[in-house]
C-alpha cells in the first residue's frame, strides 16, 4: 500500500510475502524498491536473499512508467484509468489527507479497501502492460534493465555510495564545456 512516497506493508502481507514466491506464482507490486525498503533491512535474512532478484516479482509502476514517461504518478488508481478503463477510489477518496500509519490504528477498514483497490488493479493491469509492452519492442528492456535496476537502487539507497569528489568536478566541467 504505498501513499504516494512511501510504501506501507502491513505486517501481515509482509510475514507471507516470501510465501507468495514459494509457489511459483507472480506477484505484482506498486513501487518494489520502495516496497524493499519496508520489508527489508537485513541483508543476511533468508528471506531477503529469496526475495531478491526474484523472476517472480513485477513491478505495475514501471511497466506503466515505460508505456508512459511523461505521467506524473503511478499509482493504482491512475494506472486502473489509464490502462483498464475503470475509475477507483484514490488514496486521497478513501483516506483524505491522514497518513497510512494514522488510519492503520484508528480505520484500518480504509487501509485494507485502498489495499484492496491497489491488489486489483495490480493483477487486472499486469496482462494489458505487458502486451503493450510487447507490443511497443519493451518488454525484455522492463524485464532485463528495469526490474533488476529496481534491486540495484534498492541497494545503492540502503547501502550508500562511494563518489570521488574530484573527478565527479572534472567530469562536471567537462560536460559544461561541451554544452
Amino acid at each position: 500500500v504505498s501513499d504516494g512516497s512511501k510504501t506501507f506493508v502491513f505486517k501481515a502481507i509482509s510475514s507471507c510475502f516470501p510465501a507468495l514466491l514459494e509457489n511459483g506464482d507472480p506477484v505484482y507490486v506498486f513501487s518494489l524498491k520502495d516496497m524493499l525498503h519496508t520489508l527489508y533491512d537485513n541483508e543476511d535474512d533468508e528471506v531477503y536473499s529469496r526475495v531478491m532478484f526474484s523472476e517472480d516479482i513485477y513491478d505495475i509502476s514501471v511497466m506503466a512508467y515505460l508505456l508512459n514517461p511523461l505521467n506524473k504518478t503511478y499509482y493504482y488508481d491512475n494506472i486502473s484509468k489509464d490502462y483498464l478503463e475503470q475509475i477507483i477510489p484514490s488514496r486521497a477518496d478513501l483516506l483524505g489527507k491522514k497518513q497510512i500509519t494514522e488510519l492503520i490504528q484508528s480505520d484500518p477498514e480504509k487501509c485494507y479497501e485502498m489495499a484492496a483497490y491497489s491488489a486489483y488493479t495490480a493483477v487486472r493491469a499486469f496482462g494489458v502492460l505487458k502486451d503493450r509492452l510487447e507490443e511497443d519492442g519493451m518488454w525484455q528492456l522492463f524485464k532485463d534493465v528495469e526490474m533488476p535496476l529496481c534491486y540495484s537502487l534498492y541497494n545503492m539507497e540502503r547501502c550508500g555510495i562511494a563518489v570521488d569528489r574530484e573527478a565527479l568536478s572534472g567530469f562536471s566541467s567537462q560536460l559544461g564545456s561541451m554544452i
